[in-house]
């Protein structure tokens, strides 16, 4: 596992920190009360930075993914718990659908489950009040990918209503659209919005990893094409190769429709005892 690795621990996990959601292998995971998918172990191919060289194969153990990407209502509610002030390097709450009022962060009436748009600090901050972690790029493909390889989260036909891009933007201004807008671009493990919406915060394994050459800084890394990619464009590269899949930024850059979402390891998560009849022994 490569992003999971920030919530792994050598000792056994004895408290639940989920719960089943009572369809397939889904959960709802406790600290931040969000549903995961599940995404089993398998393998991807990841282009490496050098185009000289051929892809690279990875490994990814089994893992949970958010089903949808975090939005400005759990966002609130972790910069609430965190008591964050208006000044933070979390995101700019300049136009942002979260507001500081009388010592409580809250929300835009409508714009709840819209995607919150933050810095790589501010995803990684909350990742770890939440006790969960940013996806590693191979961990982000593969759960695009599914077990077929597939070029897009639906199949390998691009098909512009199945997200929001360029050709549907339109009809969701100002900004992304709430998640899940689309259920029939979810992938084939029922992730949704890996295509379109806002790009995601993912991270780069040491292989991929490489230095601004002007400022010297270990870039990062945006995945998912975003709010205005197209099949000719980000959307439709995103999943073709590195070069153009990957856009890099400084990590205390807040971008425009730039959001994320959380993993955590397989064998990381403890289900709460399911409910038994009366008599029984919880399982």
């Amino acid at each position: 596992m490569l992003g999971c690795d920030l919530v792994r621990t050598r000792q056994p996990i004895a408290t639940a920190n989920a719960r089943s959601a009572g369809t397939g292998k889904e959960i709802i995971w406790l600290a931040d009360d969000s549903p995961m998918a599940f995404v089993p172990a398998g393998s991807v191919e990841v282009e490496q930075v050098d185009p000289r060289l051929s892809k690279r194969k990875v490994e990814t153990s089994a893992f949970y993914m958010d089903k949808y990407e975090v939005t400005s209502k759990r966002f609130a509610a972790f910069l609430n718990a965190m008591k964050a002030p208006a000044d933070n390097a979390w995101f700019d709450s300049d136009g942002a659908d979260i507001y500081l009022a009388g010592g409580l962060w809250g929300i835009k009436p409508g714009r709840e489950e819209i995607p919150v748009e933050v810095t790589f600090d501010g995803a990684l901050a909350y990742c770890k009040w939440a006790v969960k972690a940013l996806p590693a790029w191979p961990e982000w493909l593969r759960a695009v990918r599914g077990d077929d390889g597939r070029r897009y989260p639906w199949g390998n036909k691009w098909d512009s209503s199945r997200c929001v891009c360029a050709a549907t933007c339109d009809r969701h201004r100002p900004g992304p659209a709430p998640v899940g807008f689309y259920p029939s671009g979810a992938s084939a493990h029922g992730v949704h919005d890996l295509a379109g919406n806002v790009s995601e915060w993912v991270v780069l394994p040491p292989f991929l990893q490489y230095r601004d050459a002007l400022e010297g800084h270990v870039v990062k890394a945006l995945a998912g094409g975003g709010l205005y990619g197209d099949s000719s464009g980000d959307v439709g590269e995103i999943f073709d190769s590195l070069g153009s899949a990957i856009h890099t930024a400084h990590c205390s850059v807040c971008r425009y429709a730039t959001g994320f979402r959380c993993v955590v390891a397989a064998d990381c998560v403890v289900l709460t005892p399911q409910p038994t009849s009366r008599g029984e022994k919880p399982r």
